[in-house]
């Protein structure tokens, strides 16, 4: 209980980072409860804040994936093992928060991405229509439905897609960036660097951006 009070400081209050060490030295101090389920969850959560993906994937082989209660605890789970490059096992742990709570938007958009990591683009789309049938206006799940119609070379459709997140968010930066790449694919160069060019203004440090344009 200490232990949470201390990680939920820090996550909901943007409290003292130093916080994280006192849970840290509590959990420590359970070293024979470290397969209970409140404490690999506590532990998990705390590494999640400190970053700590590779901890966080050894941490998870004490995980029964269909035994755990917590959605949070798999989507963290989920994010560490997506961060170090294993869409497979992301896929599987988002999936299983998603199970938990069907009606968390940000766990169906990140199991959406996974899919699309796997190249399971029509199942993301699902995914994403399901998603977007419950709030039509997420940009990012927008933005990600025109990346899967774009692998499956459905251009006009994921042109659509751009331009609609781009009228919900006309400074979209993954956006611009999807559709100047989309519009270099169709030969429509002229029109791909004003996507380019817009992006710089929005953020002119951006040296991918820049070579991009440079080499249209």
């Amino acid at each position: 209980i200490k232990a949470n009070a201390f990680i939920n400081y820090v996550e909901k209050f943007d409290g003292e980072k130093s916080s994280l060490d006192s849970a840290n030295v509590l959990l420590n101090a359970l070293q024979k409860d470290e397969n209970a389920d409140d404490v690999l969850d506590a532990r998990i959560h705390l590494l999640y804040l400190q970053n700590k993906d590779e901890d966080i994937i050894a941490q998870s082989r004490f995980a029964k994936i269909d035994d755990i209660k917590n959605p949070w605890m798999c989507y963290r789970i989920g994010q560490a093992f997506q961060n170090t490059g294993d869409a497979g096992t992301a896929e599987r742990w988002y999936g299983k928060a998603v199970e938990l709570a069907p009606e968390n938007l940000e766990f169906i958009n990140k199991w959406a991405g996974s899919k699309m990591q796997l190249e399971q683009n029509e199942e993301a789309i699902a995914v994403i229509d399901g998603l977007l049938a419950k709030n039509p206006k997420l940009v990012d799940a927008v933005v990600n439905k025109g990346f899967a119609l774009v692998k499956l070379n459905r251009q006009a459709e994921a042109m659509a897609c751009y331009k609609q997140a781009l009228q919900l968010d006309c400074d979209n930066q993954q956006a611009l960036l999807n559709r100047a790449g989309l519009l270099h694919l169709m030969g429509k160069d002229e029109e791909a660097k004003k996507d380019l060019k817009h992006l710089l203004k929005l953020n002119p440090q951006n040296e991918y951006v820049k070579g991009l344009l440079s080499s249209l």
